[in-house]
This record gives C-alpha cells, sequence and structure tokens, in this order.
C-alpha cells in the first residue's frame, strides 16, 4: 500500500540512519535517510526546501530528495550528528508553514 500525500497532518522525523556501502556516493559524503512520519505533499516538500535552505552546503549537498515517507540527503562527512540534530525543527517548521500557505491558498 501507498501512503496518501500529506497535505495537513502535522508530519514528524521518525529516524535519521545512515545509509552504508553507497557506491554511487562521493567519498567526502554520507549518504543520509530521514524517515518520516507520513508522505508529504508538493507543498510541504517546498516548504522543507524553504526551510533548510541555509542548511544545504555546510549539513549537506544537493537538494533533498523526497520517495514517499523518506528523505534522503547527501551529507557532508562528520555532520551527521548535526542533522540528528536540526531535522525535528526543520521538519515541525516546514510542517507549520505548510499548513499557514495551506490557510492561506484556501482564502
Amino acid at each position: 500500500m501507498i501512503p496518501a500525500m500529506n497535505s495537513g497532518i502535522q508530519i514528524t522525523a521518525r529516524s535519521v540512519n545512515i545509509v552504508r556501502g553507497d557506491p554511487s556516493v562521493d567519498a567526502s559524503l554520507e549518504a543520509v535517510e530521514v524517515n518520516l512520519s507520513a508522505a508529504p505533499s508538493p507543498r510541504w516538500q517546498a516548504c522543507f526546501e524553504f526551510v533548510a535552505q541555509d542548511r544545504q552546503g555546510s549539513l549537506w549537498r544537493e537538494r533533498p530528495q523526497f520517495d514517499r515517507d523518506v528523505l534522503r540527503l547527501l551529507a557532508v562527512k562528520g555532520q551527521v550528528a548535526a542533522i540528528r540534530q536540526e531535522i525535528p525543527d526543520l521538519v515541525s517548521a516546514a510542517s507549520r508553514l505548510s499548513f499557514a500557505q495551506g490557510l492561506i491558498d484556501s482564502r
């Protein structure tokens, strides 16, 4: 079963894991997967990218990739602990912003 895209429910980060042994990942980076509580809507994804934009470069490279309820990042080696600390706040901020944008769009 494919989870429905989330449009109004609060999304949370369930876990942050390093993906070991991915030969396509540069040696200076670590592949990280964040398991989310639901599949985010395109609006939520855009909100996440907006609230996280200043972290890109210092904590991870490239744009975050979403696959259903999994968020994938290419972390700068040694920054996984910082990502684990930051992700809950970023996910929460993206959820609040997405909700607010939905309210504005519904007017």
